[in-house]
């Protein structure tokens, strides 16, 4: 997921919900430029962890990840992993198949006990959720593979074994050099390809590329509806704006 906060304040990223119930997993942009992650389940906070200092920079896009490995959640920023402490730790292993009863998924917003609050104010943009924990080299492709501005080349890999390489000498001039691979079922179920990420990888649950709407881009069909939202520019085409006020 890629964010472009503008105020540096308390907001909900994404976030997970229950209609009925005060149980949630979110993902925030703490002051300071922190970042703050937390999971509640029935009114008592399980587990929580912040980076140490301040890791999300204002006006500037930003790549935030969170992965999960059965023990406990771990927070990425551009590709690396900031310090970070946990305050909470009651129960770290919990994760999304512990809580059936979420029923809601928001950005910008948290919803849960059929009330929104927490929103963020800023742009986000390329959302993605996968049913596997990311290695770290995974997210550092995820980060390479997304970014899009005249200083920047993105590159996609898989293990080190590059598929397609981009050059850019002083000229401003550009190549692209197709590799060949030995084993396209690996680079097939890879999640991230010569296109960008992976949306035949069958561990892809979602990805919203936002580009003026909320569809899913994946053969999931887990698309979302916006209320209040405006268009803005994002990486490479368009992103979602959150005034921090009502949109959701």
């Amino acid at each position: 997921t890629w964010v472009y906060p503008i105020e540096d304040t308390f907001g909900v990223i994404f976030s997970v919900g229950d209609v009925s119930a005060n149980t949630y997993f979110r993902i925030a942009q703490q002051s300071g430029g922190l970042v703050y992650v937390n999971f509640a389940n029935a009114g008592s906070t399980r587990w929580t962890v912040d980076t140490d200092s301040s890791a999300l920079n204002l006006n500037e896009w930003n790549n935030l990840v969170l992965t999960h490995d059965g023990q406990e959640g771990v927070i990425y920023v551009n590709g690396q992993i900031p310090a970070q402490t946990y305050s909470v730790t009651t129960d770290k292993t919990l994760w999304f198949g512990d809580v059936p009863l979420f029923d809601t998924a928001n950005l910008g917003v948290l919803y849960q006990n059929s009330a929104y609050s927490n929103y963020f104010k800023g742009s986000i943009d390329n959302v993605q959720v996968w049913d596997r924990t990311l290695s770290a080299a995974e997210v550092l492709n995820l980060y390479n593979g997304s970014v899009n501005s005249s200083s920047y080349i993105g590159k996609y890999s898989n293990s080190g074994d590059f598929k397609s390489l981009v050059y850019y000498n002083s000229t401003s001039r550009y190549w692209n050099v197709s590799v060949s691979s030995t084993d396209d079922s690996v680079y097939n179920n890879s999640i991230v390809n010569g296109s960008g990420v992976n949306i035949s990888c069958p561990n892809l649950v979602g990805y919203w590329n936002l580009d003026s709407n909320y569809d899913d881009s994946s053969s999931n069909g887990n698309d979302g509806t916006a209320t209040g939202t405006n268009n803005a520019t994002g990486l490479s085409s368009d992103a979602i704006r959150f005034d921090g006020v009502d949109d959701v």
